[in-house]
């Protein structure tokens, strides 16, 4: 027969075993997670000009234009999108920062917003909203919407996307940006915000995002055609004021978008010449209009920094694929292409550096 003390000497045991097991099981757990992305998983990225995209009048969209554009965005994991119109029917549920939209169980549900997650504690529940919550107003002829209805069109595909949305940019021609990502791979690490370097009529957003091990900042822009010489020779200033934003430890910044500009315009000499050096991944003499007269879109970043990047780019031309050059047809969709790139996510090269470099953050 145990005595009191003996007995209390064998609880604390079994409660330190009982801990110890616990302990085990959950860092097995999170090894686990940590090791569930194997190897040779590919990020696919993209960046595309939808044209007007919420914009009513001309650029009303089908049900068949609108499926064929969420048939596209469903190639890719992560997609920057400019010429997005429309934010107003938004009002009422995304702050001024924009905010994360997701279509799930034909809901759109707001995460990551101060407001609603004070709300979502009081009550225990999250915030969702019906397509009768959207109240269409006067705004830019009346638009039908139609990202919410893409929105939607991706979620019938199975495909769970949260859309970070960036506040207007533009006076003359106002947009926003879109930064859309499917949720089973990739997640938002930090909204950024307008990048306030320099002039512009649009204001450059970023934000950071992770998909495996890979964590990086995209830069999304969208220059005014009469002043893109101007503002494209602000990008060097653009980029390094992310990389200084981040710390040295993470330099892995895309810079994206519709620049106006072909990419060996001497306006982005600077950007060229940042001491890693900053290259175009798509390069004459392919087209991103469907034209096939211009190379407006692309995606700039530094490889020295960008390990994860699998050698694999290109321009998706829709306008052959779906609609055999039938650029009359194909201008429903939009008169530009996406322009995409591969990564690989199963590595983390953050830190990176050659001898002697104190990183390009504060360097360059």
């Amino acid at each position: 027969m145990l005595d009191r003390k003996s007995k209390n000497l064998l609880c604390s045991l079994l409660f330190l075993v009982f801990s110890i097991a616990l302990l085990g099981v959950e860092v097995w757990r999170v090894e686990l997670e940590a090791a569930d992305v194997p190897e040779g998983k590919i990020l696919k990225f993209a960046a595309w000009n939808i044209q007007k995209l919420g914009f009513a009048g001309e650029h009303d969209r089908s049900r068949v234009e609108e499926q064929h554009i969420a048939n596209i965005l469903s190639q890719y994991h992560l997609i920057a999108i400019t010429e997005l119109m429309h934010k107003k029917a938004l009002k009422p549920v995304l702050g001024e920062d924009g905010r994360i939209i997701k279509w799930k169980n034909e809901k759109l549900m707001m995460l990551k917003d101060k407001k609603f997650r004070e709300l979502k504690e009081n009550k225990g529940e999250i915030l969702s909203f019906k397509d009768e919550d959207f109240v269409e107003l006067k705004y830019e002829g009346n638009p039908k919407w139609d990202f919410q209805k893409i929105l939607k069109k991706l979620s019938e595909k199975g495909r769970n996307y949260s859309c970070l949305i960036s506040p207007k940019v533009g006076d003359e021609h106002p947009e926003h940006y879109a930064l859309l990502y499917d949720e089973e791979l990739v997640c938002e690490l930090k909204v950024g915000g307008l990048i306030e370097v320099g002039e512009f009529e649009r204001v450059p957003y970023w934000a950071t995002f992770c998909a495996g091990k890979f964590d990086f900042s995209v830069i999304v822009v969208h220059t005014k055609p009469d002043d893109k010489k101007k503002e494209c020779e602000l990008m060097d200033e653009v980029y390094k004021h992310v990389q200084r934003k981040n710390g040295e430890d993470e330099n892995d910044v895309l810079l994206v978008g519709d620049f106006n500009l072909q990419p060996n315009n001497a306006a982005f000499k600077d950007l060229k010449a940042l001491k890693k050096k900053v290259d175009p991944l798509i390069l004459p003499p392919e087209k991103t209009n469907i034209a096939d007269t211009q190379l407006y879109d692309n995606i700039f970043f530094q490889e020295f920094y960008l390990k994860e990047y699998n050698q694999e780019s290109g321009v998706y031309r829709f306008d052959d694929v779906i609609f055999a050059n039938d650029d009359d047809k194909a201008g429903g969709i939009s008169d530009h292409r996406p322009v995409w790139a591969e990564f690989e996510i199963h590595l983390d090269d953050d830190g990176v550096k050659s001898e002697g470099d104190a990183g390009d953050s504060e360097s360059q």
